[in-house]
């Protein structure tokens, strides 16, 4: 049997590491509750140009994560069981791969977004503005959750795109 410190210990390290603990503890219902606030959250960020905002959504981001990690270290405080070295590693192994993929993924996603804004500005400089003005609207769509300043400056730029290729269309057509 372990000594009371060295339990002690080992509930904190698994409360720590399975900060979510709904799976672990078998709280499907909290997962889905979890899982479908996220949801809503990066969809209303989209749907609310969270770009236009970076910091109050990186608050709001926060937050919740934070609130979740509370309410996992919650649900684990009140199910201290003595663990096996297998019940300690499983979840903690699970949590160190499941967040190395979301902040893998972030960074993807951030550098996808900044190589196509940086595509526009090349095609922009080309004068390829309707090359640009596509880069430009992948920028402010799908990429738009990357919070970049990029967002607001493909804004900018695709409106002096569009202005450059109106100009030059009426120009072509002898207006």
């Amino acid at each position: 049997m372990c000594a009371p410190r060295q339990t002690k210990t080992r509930h904190a390290r698994t409360r720590l590491v399975n900060f979510s603990a709904s799976t672990y503890l078998r709280r499907w219902w909290r997962a889905a509750l979890y899982f479908t606030g996220t949801a809503l959250l990066v969809g209303l960020a989209f749907v609310t140009n969270a770009a236009d905002l970076p910091w109050l959504w990186r608050v709001l981001a926060v937050l919740w994560l934070g609130w979740m990690a509370v309410d996992g270290w919650l649900l684990a405080r009140g199910n201290l069981r003595p663990l096996t070295t297998r019940d300690h590693l499983v979840p903690a192994a699970v949590a160190v791969v499941l967040v190395g993929a979301m902040v893998a993924g972030f960074l993807f996603y951030g550098a996808a977004g900044r190589r196509v804004y940086a595509d526009g500005v090349a095609a922009q400089a080309r004068a390829d503005c309707t090359n640009a003005i596509k880069k430009y609207d992948t920028v402010t769509g799908p990429y738009e959750l990357t919070l970049s300043r990029n967002v607001a400056a493909a804004t900018t730029n695709r409106e002096q795109c569009a202005a450059f290729a109106a100009a030059e269309n009426a120009h072509v057509r002898g207006a």
